[in-house]
This record gives structure tokens, sequence and C-alpha cells, in this order.
């Protein structure tokens, strides 16, 4: 798939679903992780574009992420996951009134990511963490984050609605709220849409299966200029952690373990393999690993 990344950002260039053309040239039927980072690093850029184009509704669309974390009680730490172009992050931190100690946002793609850095920096969010991390395999220790949320992030991942709420559960030390596809709540066309296009459909249902302590479940809005994929929220309550993790919640993906920044670059000790930091982007996922066990001779 790699091999063809050139041909694939001249048929994006186009107007081309990246991943429907993947599927038309493989036997894949379902939305791989392989696609799914393919086609978000050739929209890099895309989504900051959609906000100067469409600010009000941004800015509306923050207000209600503000309405929904605020009762939720003091948070510590906040991370989203799909973090992209950290449009939605960037907005919802400038609107609220709360404050936030420790911001984190990670996505698979490298591109993304450093988009989101520059947005943030021209937009002046502060202190923020960002990385490269993969979802179905997060850089992030255990109850390590008060509040972890996705905004359609996970949408692509039909399918795979344990796999991601499993893991998104394992890091989150008090809530975890997804504002992802209202399936339940679809009429026939949106239905035959998210289906269509392998999104998720079973969020609530697997939360509810998992025995995960749904608080609430319900349509963020009635109206959104894109109709056909209206966002629900979902709120999943966990007891926390006697110890949180907040100032460096950071790990390595394979081992879960703590990693450090030694000689700019993240190891762990414990798993003895490196990740690198590229133009100030850490690098944390599992295929980005580096065996390294003696990194830490002669430093």
């Amino acid at each position: 798939m790699f091999k063809d990344l050139e041909k694939m950002k001249e048929l994006y260039d186009d107007g081309i679903n990246i991943i429907d053309y993947i599927k038309s040239n493989s036997d894949l039927k379902g939305n791989t992780t392989e696609m799914i980072k393919v086609s978000y690093d050739l929209q890099a850029g895309s989504y900051i574009q959609k906000v100067a184009e469409n600010p009000m509704w941004e800015n509306k669309y923050a207000d209600a992420f503000n309405r929904t974390f605020d009762q939720l009680g003091p948070c510590n730490s906040i991370l989203e996951v799909g973090v992209g172009e950290a449009t939605t992050l960037n907005n919802t931190l400038s609107r609220t009134s709360n404050v936030y100690p420790n911001v984190f946002g990670f996505d698979i793609s490298y591109s993304r990511v450093k988009y989101a850095m520059d947005y943030l920096r021209r937009n002046n969010a502060g202190d923020v963490t960002l990385f490269v991390g993969d979802m179905f395999s997060s850089a992030i220790q255990d109850n390590s984050i008060d509040i972890v949320y996705t905004s359609h992030s996970l949408e692509p991942n039909g399918g795979r609605e344990k796999e991601a709420l499993s893991e998104l559960y394992r890091i989150t030390n008090k809530h975890l709220v997804l504002f992802e596809p209202g399936y339940e709540f679809a009429n026939n066309e949106t239905k035959k849409y998210i289906q269509k296009h392998g999104y998720v459909q079973d969020l609530y249902s697997t939360a509810v299966d998992l025995g995960y302590k749904v608080i609430e479940h319900k349509l963020l809005f009635k109206e959104h200029p894109n109709s056909i994929n209206n966002t629900a929220v979902i709120i999943i309550e966990k007891d926390p952690s006697k110890n949180p993790i907040a100032l460096s919640p950071l790990a390595c993906p394979v081992t879960k373990a703590p990693v450090e920044l030694i000689c700019d670059n993240y190891y762990c000790r414990e798993s003895l393999l490196l990740y690198p930091v590229v133009n100030q982007i850490p690098c944390l996922l599992p295929e980005n690993a580096i065996i390294a066990t003696h990194y830490l001779d002669k430093l």
C-alpha cells in the first residue's frame, strides 16, 4: 500500500476517496488501520481550512463539548484521541472557563500532528503535549488521564468497537467521552451511509456488554452542517485510580511501561525500546519502536 503513496496523493488531490480506492484495488472489505493512516495523512491541513470556512459552527461544537465536560467535575488532565489538526481541541480550550493543567492529544497521522502543533502555536493554546499514536495500542499508561475523549476519530473503525473501547477505558482515570456517529438515533439514509463507509455502529451496546457504566447517551445536536452523520455523545464513568499519573503519562505502546526523554528521544527502560522524536513530534506507534538494548551505554 505504501508503495503507491505518490499516486494516492494525486488521486486525493483529484477528489477521490482514498479508502474506497484502496478497497476497490484489494480484497479488503473493512477499514484497516493502514487505510485510515494513509487517508488521514493525505487530508492534513483540510480541517483547518474547514474551520476557517465555518467558524460559527465550530464554536457551537466546542461549546457543546465544554457543556459536556463541565458536568463531569474537577479535571486535572484531558486527552483528545485522534486529535487531527487540533481544531476541536483548540476551540474547546479557547472557549472554556475551566483550566486543564495537563492537556494531551495524539493522532495516527504524523502530518496531521505537524499541522496541529503549528495551529496550536498560532492560536496561543498554551502547553499541550502532542504525539503520534494509535488508539488501539496507545502510548499512555493505565488510569492516567481524567477525561479521555474522541471527536469522530473512532468513526472509520467499524467492527473494532470492542478493541477501541477496551483500550481507551484502560487509559481513562475518570471519564471516557465519545462524540461519534449516533447510529442508534439515525434515520435509514444515515444508517445506509454509515454502513457503506464502514463506520462504527455498536459503541453504546458494546460499552454495555463490556460492563462499563454509561451515564449518558444522546444526540449532541439535532442539526449539523453534515446532517447525514449527526454526532451522539456517550459518557462512560470509571472509578478513579487512587494514584493517577498526571505529569508524565507517556508509555511504550508495546509494554505500557513509562518512557523517558533521553538524548532527545523517548526510551523505555523496561522494554529497551527507543522511540524517535521527529521535528519535536514524538513518534510513539508500535511500528516506530527501535530495539536499543544498549541505548544508555556511555551517555
